[in-house]
């Protein structure tokens, strides 16, 4: 596990053009960001800081939402599926570059093109099993708060189920690796991502909370830098750059680890 982590650190200083995907995603994000902005804003602002939500239970809570603040939900939930689309896209290009595939940024991030319609969809898939996952996890909430006689055995069964959902992630995770490296299908990627990492769960998941910690000390370090720039332009470069390369040393890394772990049992 060091290995891939030191690996990846020395990745994208032997090869500094590989931050440039990542720099890329990020300017896309920024975009869809501000597309929406208005929209998340507006809805935020009516429902969380003005309380403008109808008088109604818990349970007809989502229906009355819906139907007030129904642009605003969809316009959120594109810019939520494009910006996935993005992010698994990056890691399309990434596992091209680690795995040798293409040589070159440009050739990779070209040669991914043609991989749009299954990263589209792995993206709904995402974003469906999400709002499903959501969906329950707050109606049994509102049983556990509307149901006093209950409300305990529910309330148990609500960290059952947040425990359940990290615990799919985990399994799932590497989904999008068997897809691109091993050129398998959803249907099949999910079901081999779930054999693999049953074999190295507790691994998996020590792996990922430190990968986690060492992106977001590189995007906090970056951040910091940017509180001495000279001007907001400098300042937000700063920001970006730390964007780009905490964004590609997770990738690099997650892919060099999953390439480091693939074959054994």
């Amino acid at each position: 596990m060091l290995k891939e982590f030191i690996g990846g650190f020395a990745e994208l200083v032997s090869r500094p053009l590989y931050f440039l995907p990542a720099l890329l995603a990020g300017i896309i994000n920024l975009f869809v960001m501000v597309a929406v902005s208005e929209n998340s804003f507006n809805f935020f602002m009516q429902t969380l800081v003005l309380g403008n939500v109808p008088d109604v239970n818990l349970w007809q809570m989502p229906f009355y939402i819906i139907n007030s603040y129904g642009q605003d939900i969809i316009a959120m939930l594109l810019g939520t599926l494009v910006s996935l689309a993005v992010g698994f896209y990056i890691l399309y290009v990434y596992s091209a570059l680690i795995a040798a595939k293409e040589k070159g940024v440009v050739k990779a991030i070209a040669a991914t093109a043609k991989k749009i319609p299954e990263i589209l969809a792995l993206s709904v898939f995402v974003l469906a099993a999400f709002f499903i996952y959501s969906t329950i996890a707050y109606f049994v909430f509102v049983a556990g708060v509307s149901i006093e006689a209950i409300g305990i055995i529910l309330f148990i069964a609500l960290l059952a189920w947040l425990v359940l959902g990290v615990y799919f992630f985990l399994m799932l995770a590497f989904t999008p690796l068997f897809m691109v490296l091993n050129g398998t299908k959803l249907k099949k990627a999910l079901a081999e991502s779930w054999k693999w990492s049953s074999k190295r769960l507790l691994h998996i998941a020590v792996f990922l909370a430190v990968l986690w910690f060492l992106t977001m000390a590189i995007a906090t370090l970056f951040s910091m830098i940017s509180e001495f720039a000279g001007s907001d332009e400098l300042g937000l470069g700063t920001l970006m750059l730390g964007m780009a390369v905490s964004g590609a040393y997770y990738n690099i890394t997650f892919i060099k680890y999953f390439l480091a772990n693939r074959e054994k049992a």
